[in-house]
């Protein structure tokens, strides 16, 4: 007896044993004498099918094959493909020109090899109420109906669930409730705490002259409880209350303005065992009004979501310009404008063609960035030279201390005698925090990203509005603040970055990304491919 549940979808074959005569000439087909079926007795399952394959004799020509079920209502038949429609037993039958070959079908109903949980482990407080909901599945991972499910727990004194999979919880402690199908089995971790009183200084900040916020709320959120409060205060006030804590805690915050006043909601994952008493928030505006500067004006409309992650483009180089190493270095750490900027082995073209294009940098935002300082002078500063060997026309890296806190850059062209502004001004904002970007034409654009030949409306758009939030959370720092949703974080000591997603119910935990942590690690290598656009 053959017992299969293969649904694979290759037509019916005939397997024929060809005789030729000698000397080469053609073979000389024959009439097909018997046909017999490779099984003659078939158990399938209800939705599930078996492939019957055709032997005919002797060698000859491949005859037209006929299938027929004598119970269709069992099981169905089509190109050798026998389906079990319902429990029972049927004949099938094949006939090719005069022979006939039979295959007794016997069908039974889908066999449970898995039960699917709505939860598989729950956070409740006593008195708290669950609907748990189970499907079992078949081989195929389609769900069974039909079926009964049973549900017991461990400790009814902990927790008890209903026939319908009700749960409710009764005491502290742990109890495991379990659904049972046709003698498989799916658990249900239940943990009964009391919730935890949360005590915590908010305080908000926002960019100034950038936004309008008449108050704000700030969520605290995990798989199975939430807590949040509104202010309309925008200042220091305190969250209070209780909620039951997993083992990860996210915060997210929204501005109560809509339309052209609307900001950016914002989110931090915090660990339980770390939950902060005080919690910074620095609202991030959706629009940027242009006040100043050569397209003094102009309304630049931002986009966080994409500003903030990585762009996708090859090369491992595209992480989009507002990346958040932009807060945790050329915002959060740089010392205020303007940057000290020393150049040092360069010939005098060279040198006007930097200060030519920086000139046209703080002409493009308005206000003076950079000032002109030795080598000799302290750190903190941007060191402009020639020579490198990396292959790149030019490259930025920052230097760190332990603190993770940046004590000064340096920019290195490959050879002299070949920069432009555009080249000067894309290692410079490297320099000063901003990475390649794919969200916006701009002169960080490369590696096949949409690229402009000096800073763009955009550009400074964005360079505003970082030295803005710099501004708003002094002396709060964005450290211990939030992230706009969709931004990658990397921590201050664990080096492990963070995805935050804001959308509905839905929310990500911290993931690891060796690449940047490494990178973060040694010191992080930004450049400009010749060939970039």
């Amino acid at each position: 007896m053959t017992f299969l549940r293969s649904a694979a979808a290759v037509t019916a074959f005939l397997v024929l044993f060809i005789s030729c005569s000698g000397g080469g000439s053609d073979a000389v087909t024959a009439p097909v004498t018997t046909i017999s079926l490779t099984d003659s007795d078939v158990t399938v399952e209800v939705a599930f099918s078996h492939h019957l394959t055709v032997v005919a004799t002797p060698a000859g020509a491949i005859p037209p094959v006929t299938w027929s079920s004598s119970n269709p209502s069992v099981a169905i038949v089509s190109g050798g493909y026998v389906t079990g429609v319902a429990p029972g037993t049927a004949t099938i039958t094949a006939k090719a020109n005069t022979q006939m070959a039979t295959a007794a079908v016997t069908v039974i109903p889908t066999v449970v090899v898995s039960i699917q949980l709505s939860r598989s482990a729950v956070t409740m407080a006593p008195g708290g109420t669950l609907q748990l909901r189970a499907n079992p599945l078949d081989a195929a991972e389609r769900v069974v109906a039909g079926r009964t499910t049973t549900f017991t727990s461990s400790d009814t004194l902990i927790a008890v669930v209903r026939s319908d999979g009700f749960v409710a919880a009764k005491d502290v402690g742990k109890a495991i409730v379990t659904a049972t199908v046709d003698g498989k089995t799916s658990s249900l971790a239940v943990d009964v705490v009391f919730p935890t009183p949360i005590s915590a200084v908010v305080r908000a900040a926002i960019p100034l002259g950038l936004l309008k916020l008449n108050g704000y709320s700030l969520t605290l959120r995990n798989d199975d409880d939430s807590l949040t409060l509104r202010s309309t205060k925008l200042s220091s006030w305190p969250l209070s209350g209780s909620m039951l804590l997993a083992d990860t805690v996210q915060y997210i915050a929204r501005g109560d303005t809509t339309g052209s006043d609307a900001s950016w909601p914002s989110a931090m994952i915090a660990n339980r065992a770390d939950l902060p008493a005080s919690v910074s928030v620095v609202f991030i505006p959706k629009k940027v009004s242009l006040t100043s500067g050569a397209f003094a004006g102009s309304v630049i409309w931002t986009n966080m979501s994409d500003a903030l992650d990585r762009c996708g483009s090859p090369g491992g180089q595209c992480v989009n310009g507002f990346y958040p190493e932009t807060f945790r270095t050329g915002v959060e750490a740089w010392p205020s404008f303007p940057v000290p900027v020393a150049l040092t082995g360069l010939d005098p073209a060279d040198s006007a063609t930097i200060w030519s294009a920086l000139n046209a940098m703080e002409s493009a935002v308005g206000r003076q960035l950079f000032v002109p300082v030795s080598v000799h002078d302290p750190a903190n500063r941007i060191t402009v030279q020639i020579g490198n060997t990396l292959g790149f026309a030019g490259y930025a890296r920052w230097q760190f201390n332990t603190s993770d806190q940046i004590t000064g850059a340096s920019v290195s062209f490959r050879s002299a005698g070949v920069l432009s502004r555009r080249l000067v001004q894309h290692e410079i904002l490297h320099a000063l925090g901003f990475w390649h970007t794919c969200s916006w034409p701009s002169v960080m654009g490369g590696y096949g990203c949409v690229g402009a030949p000096e800073m763009s409306p955009d550009d400074v758009g964005y360079f505003v509005l970082a030295q803005a939030i710099h501004d708003a959370e002094t002396p709060l720092r964005m450290a211990s603040g939030l992230l706009p949703c969709g931004a990658m974080s990397i921590g201050a000591t664990t080096r492990v970055t963070q995805k935050v997603s804001c959308v509905g119910d839905n929310w990500k935990t911290p993931m690891e990304d060796a690449r940047l942590r490494q990178a973060r690690t040694i010191g992080i290598v930004t450049a400009q491919r010749d060939s970039a656009p």
